[in-house]
C-alpha cells in the first residue's frame, strides 16, 4: 500500500530491522536508506551522525543506547523511531510501522517509541 506523498519519509533503518520491514516500507514510498550497506558495523554514534548527515529518520530497535546517545548527550538525529514489538512477525510490524507512520503527524524532532495498539512521542533536545 503506497502512503501519501506528504506522509513519506526518509528512514536509515538501523542493523537490527529486518529486511521483511525494509520492504514494507519502501512498498509504501518511503526511502530507505541501510546502516548494513553504508557502513556495516559503526558505532551507534555514527549511525546518528549518518542519519543526521542524510536528512533520515533513525528507525532502530535499539531504544536504550540511542536514547542515550540523542536525549541525555544531546547529539542531533532528524528523529527516532524505536520498535518495541516483541512476539509479532516480521511483516505485521512493517504493516503496523507503516499505518503509524502514516497517522503520527510529525516524526522529525521525536523520539518515537512504536508498540503493536500505540505510538509515544517525546521532542528531542
Amino acid at each position: 500500500m503506497k502512503t501519501d506523498s506528504s506522509t513519506r519519509i526518509c528512514i536509515l533503518a538501523d542493523e537490527c530491522i529486518p529486511l521483511s520491514i525494509i520492504r514494507c516500507l519502501r512498498n509504501a514510498g518511503h526511502k530507505v536508506l541501510e546502516v548494513r550497506c553504508i557502513c556495516q558495523g559503526c558505532s551507534d554514534r555514527s549511525v546518528l551522525e549518518l542519519a543526521q548527515n542524510e536528512g533520515c529518520i533513525l528507525l532502530t530497535e535499539n531504544t536504550a543506547d540511542f536514547a542515550i546517545l540523542a536525549v541525555r548527550e544531546g547529539l542531533k538525529v532528524p528523529g527516532i523511531i524505536a520498535l518495541r514489538m516483541p512476539g509479532i512477525s516480521n511483516s505485521r510490524k512493517g504493516e503496523i510501522l507503516v499505518e503509524a507512520i502514516g497517522k503520527a503527524g510529525p516524526l522529525r524532532e521525536y523520539m518515537s517509541i512504536l508498540e503493536p495498539a500505540r505510538l509515544r512521542k517525546r521532542k528531542l533536545p
